[in-house]
């Protein structure tokens, strides 16, 4: 929250440039970066690049988002505020509660791209946040996101109306619990 609340004038274009995040990677945040992703530094030479290129520099959009040691926080502010306006700290509760859960929901462009969508989707997964918890459970939420983005691949899920849309994705959500046992 802090990074997207000190950058919050950004325009998602201009949150795009790579050259912002490498910037900020290299100098004014650089103690923030190297503490959280090169404290545990791999003994492999290779592993240890990569690690470096993912999380100091950012290769692309995908990887602005995704990767990007700062760049991927301050897309999580933004998303968690377009989200839930008024509480952007559940949001990022509920869709920080497991790293895969983030991973599966916001590294799929057709759902975590379409604001409305990703609203529904979050409305779905609140339904399911007390309790067991069936639909955070790893192979039970990528079965969900999973068939969430064939339906997307077929149908315009952003043109659906918002009923039917929130019908169609309690059902996949239903149908991923029961799958995998519950």
């Amino acid at each position: 929250m802090l990074v997207f609340q000190s950058m919050s004038d950004l325009t998602p274009q201009q949150a795009v440039d790579e050259r912002l995040w490498v910037y900020l990677s290299h100098f004014e945040c650089a103690d923030y970066v190297a503490a959280r992703w090169l404290r545990k530094r791999p003994t492999d030479a290779e592993k240890a690049a990569v690690r470096v290129r993912n999380h100091f520099f950012a290769r692309d959009t995908r990887a602005v988002i995704r990767d990007h040691g700062l760049s991927r926080l301050w897309w999580l502010g933004k998303i968690a505020h377009d989200v839930r306006p008024a509480d952007p700290g559940l949001f990022l509760e509920v869709v920080l509660h497991r790293q895969d859960v983030r991973s599966a929901l916001l590294e799929r462009p057709s759902v975590s791209m379409n604001i409305p969508v990703l609203q529904l989707i979050f409305m779905v997964m609140l339904e399911h946040w007390e309790g067991e918890r069936a639909l955070f459970r790893r192979k039970t939420f990528r079965a969900w996101m999973m068939t969430l983005n064939r339906q997307g691949g077929f149908v315009l899920l952003d043109a659906v109306p918002e009923d039917a849309l929130l019908r169609l994705l309690r059902t996949e959500a239903d149908d991923a619990i029961e799958a995998e046992g519950g």
